[in-house]
């Protein structure tokens, strides 16, 4: 049976924080960063640009903002492509959804016309919704029990076509086990990271994938 809802000041407490000294840094996770994360995306890609995909996110347990990448359509293919704000924009590649399309076409696919414009994206709910994302978590394995959390980040924020100009948000949120340490090998130091998907319903709540 799943707790009630913990107290906001206990949430943060089980936050990685944000790193300083990049002024140049987004984080991801910050508040009211919504305009921040608009413009970033636009800066990529251009505002009038059609895709049926949005995706923004981090290295594993960095709370900055690395990577942002679409899902667009050229005639009938799909492509994927990613703007790296270290390395700059990358090669776009076929997706795996329009390979099928050509592989396997007496099946039902994908459809073209589940699209949407970067302009109509909504990021004011991201850090309300990761930390709902945060709070389901801590609540599934809390404090007490014998499997719990800390450091979470909000790895990935996506915006997915559902229907024609209709739009589904998913996040990815990485956590480290509470008591797991990180094991030495020779010049390497391996850290477990762990992964815990939500979408976002129709209602606004939070649904675990």
């Amino acid at each position: 049976m799943r707790k009630s809802v913990l107290f906001m000041s206990s949430i943060f407490a089980f936050l990685t924080l944000s790193c300083g000294g990049d002024a140049s840094a987004i984080h991801l996770q910050e508040e009211n960063n919504a305009k921040v994360l608009q413009a970033e995306v636009e800066k990529a890609f251009t505002a009038d640009k059609v895709v049926s995909e949005l995706s923004l996110y981090t290295p594993p347990l960095d709370t900055r903002l690395q990577y942002i990448s679409i899902d667009y359509w050229e005639g009938a293919e799909e492509f994927n492509q990613v703007y790296d704000r270290k390395e700059g924009m990358q090669e776009k590649s076929e997706t795996l959804a329009s390979q099928n399309i050509k592989r396997l076409p007496a099946i039902t696919h994908k459809s073209k016309d589940l699209v949407f414009n970067l302009k109509d994206v909504d990021y004011s709910n991201t850090y309300a919704n990761f930390i709902q994302a945060v709070t389901l978590v801590m609540e599934e394995y809390p404090e007490d029990s014998e499997e719990t959390y800390d450091n979470f980040v909000l790895h990935r924020y996506s915006f997915k076509a559902t229907a024609p100009n209709k739009i589904k948000e998913v996040l990815t949120l990485h956590a480290k086990k509470v008591g797991e340490k990180a094991r030495q090998y020779k010049r390497k130091t391996n850290t477990n990271y762990y992964e815990f998907t939500f979408v976002v319903s129709d209602n606004g709540e939070l649904e675990w994938i």
